[in-house]
């Protein structure tokens, strides 16, 4: 498992940081329906699926994650919990019980984070919920004016890029996030496949062609038994009236049939095979006792009533790219009542 929560090395809210790292890898355009659109059902899905069971069964390494130089009264902090980013003046992480966890699915070629959530998990309520952040929004990077889902790539990918994201998403919502995920296209194919699939109802007839990106989309309206293969062209595929806002619904509402089945009893026995695909196909700077905190919040957790949004906005044109201008005050409160102890 690649987890980095142990480093000491505190990354700071700065841009003059970023600008030192390297540039994009991946300046290619989008074309039709993108490659490799992921949803964070992806990310969700397996961690959910493996802290959840694994959770319930090791309690002794459970830790809540914690700031480097959060004041903690009369307790010694453990740097091998402690997460890399400080909190600063202006910035909200932790508040009370509450975590905000930056979840991030790469296209093929992993330089991309199409799919973009934060997950907000209220221990005092017993509450979780999905905040989709749309792959279009308008963000400031060093090449200018760009979007949110080449902050990764264009960072350098991996760790770095990560924490450049982070920053971003604090930039643009006020919040640090308390930590991130990140999850490639083989973890949900493999995750689907490894609950024998996920019983869904497609919302409308779905087909799409593109022999360049290998992508062929062909799924009627109605109830399907839809195994990896098949959930990915559901996921992937975008050509509805609203775009990606109606796309990223979709996506919601596929997570949550997705983790319902890896909850399930007949899926409980599969923990090996969740904890193969997480190692392979995760990265993540929280421990593994993090992850074990939040899974064991998360069995308190009714996850059937998990709300899920999509931050509001405009679509706008910035040169000839179309873009997402987020809405201020809107966006403003969504946050302030997801976030608030």
């Amino acid at each position: 498992m690649k987890l980095f929560g142990n480093s000491n090395n505190a990354a700071r809210t700065d841009k003059s940081r970023r600008q030192q790292m390297p540039p994009d890898r991946n300046k290619s355009k989008d074309s039709g329906i993108g490659r490799g659109r992921t949803a964070l059902l992806i990310i969700l899905g397996v961690l959910l699926a493996v802290l959840l069971t694994a959770g319930i069964f090791i309690n002794a390494y459970v830790r809540p994650p914690v700031h480097l130089n959060s004041p903690v009264s009369d307790t010694a902090i453990d740097p091998d919990t402690a997460l890399p980013f400080e909190r600063e003046e202006g910035n909200r992480t932790e508040q009370n019980g509450v975590y905000t966890i930056l979840l991030a699915g790469t296209d093929r070629d992993g330089f991309r984070t199409d799919t973009i959530m934060l997950a907000c998990l209220n221990t005092n309520r017993h509450r979780v919920s999905l905040i989709s952040i749309p792959r279009d929004t308008i963000v400031e990077t060093i090449d200018g004016v760009s979007k949110i889902n080449s902050v990764f790539g264009t960072y350098g990918g991996g760790k770095e890029g990560m924490e450049a994201l982070m920053l971003e998403v604090e930039d643009i919502l006020g919040i640090l996030p308390t930590g991130y995920v990140l999850v490639d296209l083989n973890a949900f194919v493999s995750l689907v496949d490894t609950v024998g699939g996920v019983e869904f109802y497609v919302p409308q007839d779905m087909h799409y062609d593109d022999p360049t990106q290998d992508l062929y989309i062909h799924l009627p309206k109605g109830y399907h038994h839809l195994d990896g293969k098949k959930a990915l062209q559901l996921v992937r595929y975008r050509s509805y009236a609203q775009a990606d806002i109606q796309r990223t619904k979709v996506q919601q509402d596929f997570l949550r049939a997705l983790v319902s089945k890896c909850l399930s009893v007949e899926s409980l026995g599969k923990i090996n095979d969740y904890c193969e695909i997480f190692d392979k196909n995760v990265l993540t700077n929280f421990s593994l006792g993090n992850l074990l905190f939040f899974a064991q919040e998360l069995t308190k957790c009714d996850l059937s009533a998990a709300e899920s949004e999509t931050l509001p906005g405009t679509s706008v044109w910035v040169g000839d790219a179309a873009c997402y201008r987020l809405n201020e005050s809107e966006v403003t409160e969504i946050i302030k009542h997801h976030t608030e102890p």
